[in-house]
């Protein structure tokens, strides 16, 4: 299993809106060919937030070993 935290900050909004509305994190979690990002990001002046929630898979491709094992 692998994993990731992620952080950032958008300086252009931060004298408009404030500390609060600059800030954004995620994190992701890998296991084999599954994995799942989550992110966290606020919308600026309309004063909500945004959470985005991906799940993935990655077939394999059909010249690799794992494919012909099927």
């Amino acid at each position: 299993m692998q994993g990731a935290v992620r952080a950032g900050a958008n300086t252009l909004t931060y004298y408009s809106l404030g500390l609060t509305s600059i800030v954004t994190f995620g994190f992701g979690l890998k296991l084999s060919d599954l994995s799942f990002d989550y992110a966290f990001a606020p919308t600026g002046q309309l004063g909500e937030t945004t959470h985005r929630v991906s799940l993935s898979y990655n077939l394999p491709a059909k010249i690799s070993r794992r494919y012909r094992e099927r």
